[in-house]
Order: C-alpha cells, then structure tokens, then sequence
C-alpha cells in the first residue's frame, strides 16, 4: 500500500457496468475511470452514496494506490470533493447536476456567464 495523496481528475463513470454493487450502509462500492489533468486515465475504487459522484465532473480523491493481482493498479479513494469546475463542458455538467436545469438552460447560462456561471 502506497502513502495517502491525492489526485484531481474528471470522473468518467464506471469501469464496467458490473462494477457498483451495494453494501450495508446504504453505500455503493464502485470502480469507475478518472481522466486525470495529465491525461492519462486512473482506475479508482471506493465508497460512495448513489449520485454522489457525477460523469464529466472534476473531482479531488483522497486515498493511496494499490496494486489488485487480478486488476492491476487502483487508487482507492475514502474521501473526495468537488472541484470548482472550469471550462464549458466542466461548467454545464456541474449546473445540469442542480434541480430543474437541464443540459440547454446549462448552456445558456454558460453563454451568459463563461466560467463565471
């Protein structure tokens, strides 16, 4: 096991649709996809509450890397926080994530607002 760091990427959904499955305190286990700020893609797992985290949206992990011997290399993360986001697609996926905005009212108000939105 690896020392605690983190890493900042845009997560891009599950690794596999089979990759989700429930445990006893309401959480979901997941292993999803980050495409991180280099560009290069991370495998990452952990704990989370169902919509927690959403595709296309930048987020910060918490957590150490660990080598699986069936799956290979995994961060496994026990915190994370969104990240302020930044650029259109950034933006629009962050506004359609709130109540009653859907994916052309995001636009606009990124039309109106930039990055500001």
């Amino acid at each position: 096991m690896g020392s605690r760091h983190e890493i900042i990427g845009k997560y891009e959904g599950l690794k596999h649709p089979s990759c989700s499955w429930a445990n006893d305190d309401g959480t979901d286990a997941i292993i999803g996809l980050v495409s991180l700020l280099d560009g290069t893609s991370e495998t990452i797992k952990g704990s989370i509450y169902p919509g927690q985290l959403v595709r296309g949206l930048t987020y910060r992990f918490y957590g150490f890397e660990k080598s699986h011997d069936k799956y290979g290399d995994q961060f496994v993360f026990d915190s994370f926080v969104v990240e302020t986001p930044a650029g259109e697609e950034a933006v629009i996926a962050y506004l359609t994530q709130c109540k009653g905005i859907g994916s052309g009212t995001a636009r606009s108000i990124f039309k109106l607002y930039g990055n500001e939105s």
